[in-house]
């Protein structure tokens, strides 16, 4: 065993050499593509809020057109429900499915990934609780679509003004 203390070594110098090198290499590729960077994430920023606007404007149509008397609330309160039931009876009859696939399964001492049989009934158990996931994903966004739709016809004066502070007079139309 070498007694040469730990800085005196090699190894340690070539660290702090090639550090420095990489950490020069750096300094210069972030000085050149400083500019770039800056600009992708300005345009992301604005292409976020675009996005936003849009949306908003979109609801702002729909809100307008409910109170109005343009579109039939009813209809609409009516369609949103359907996809809501429609969307949890997916995810119970999915759920349903797994429970029953999982209770009917052979059971093993092991879990074995090269045996075909197991790798099926994962493969489906993984794939039926992934439908209803997302299934109850539509439900809560539906549900919350829908009360907050309700809420803005129901105080539209309060949702109008609140609109307008927000995206301004001339993002209506």
């Amino acid at each position: 065993m070498d007694n040469t203390p730990w800085w005196a070594t090699g190894a340690f110098w070539a660290g702090i050499v090639i550090s420095a090198v990489l950490s020069i290499f750096i300094n210069v590729l972030t000085n050149i593509y400083n500019s770039k960077v800056q600009d992708l994430l300005e345009n992301r920023k604005v292409i976020s809020h675009e996005k936003r606007r849009s949306k908003a404007v979109r609801v702002h149509k729909l809100v307008v057109q409910l109170h109005s008397g343009e579109r039939d609330k009813t209809r609409y309160v009516v369609l949103q429900c359907t996809t809501i039931l429609f969307a949890f009876i997916a995810a119970a009859t999915s759920l349903t499915a797994t429970f029953v696939i999982l209770a009917l399964a052979p059971l093993v001492d092991h879990f074995d990934l090269a045996d075909p049989i197991q790798l099926r009934i994962w493969a489906v158990v993984f794939i039926l609780t992934l439908l209803a996931y997302f299934s109850i994903t539509i439900v809560f966004i539906r549900m919350i679509r829908l009360n907050r739709v309700g809420n803005a016809v129901a105080k539209f004066a309060e949702y109008e003004k609140a609109f307008k502070e927000r995206w301004g007079e001339r993002q209506i139309h």
